[in-house]
């Protein structure tokens, strides 16, 4: 189902939220208590920002890949 999805996603998007305090050589990130973005040093994905409701449920993603293209998950 659609809420289950979300919650995986949500699930996801706070254990990279977790794995980045630990990653700084790989990234650099900003968090605030409804937001959080990553921008990767190297790879294919240059950056994803996650914006979270109070209940802290996902309710956007957006990520931009380092050829420019960009993709938004509305929730």
């Amino acid at each position: 189902s659609k809420d289950k999805e979300r919650a995986a996603i949500s699930t996801y998007a706070k254990a990279l939220q977790a794995l980045s305090h630990h990653c700084l050589n790989k990234m650099i990130f900003v968090d605030s208590s409804d937001s959080f973005a990553a921008d990767y040093k190297s790879g294919f994905v240059k950056s994803d920002i996650f914006n979270f409701d109070s209940k802290s449920m996902l309710v956007s993603w957006v990520r931009e890949n380092a050829d420019g293209a960009s993709q938004i998950l509305n929730f």
